[in-house]
């Protein structure tokens, strides 16, 4: 799931962006998987799509700024 669609709706920051779509995949009854096992309680779940999204802002989004692509 994107994260795009978290910001353009005015999610500001990874914590944001991580409920955004944690609310979404909890509302279809899916998880995450990390290294090949399915992730199953909430809390990991919010730990993984964080870590994911404070990666994403801080190496991948400036990247994309720089672009005029985001």
């Amino acid at each position: 799931m994107s994260l795009s669609p978290a910001r353009s709706l005015g999610q500001k920051d990874p914590e944001e962006w991580a409920q955004f779509v944690w609310q979404r995949l909890d509302a279809l009854n899916q998880r995450l998987t990390k290294a090949g096992k399915m992730i199953e309680s909430r809390d990991e779940n919010l730990a993984e799509l964080n870590r994911q999204a404070t990666e994403f802002a801080e190496t991948r989004l400036p990247v994309l700024k720089a672009l005029q692509i985001a």
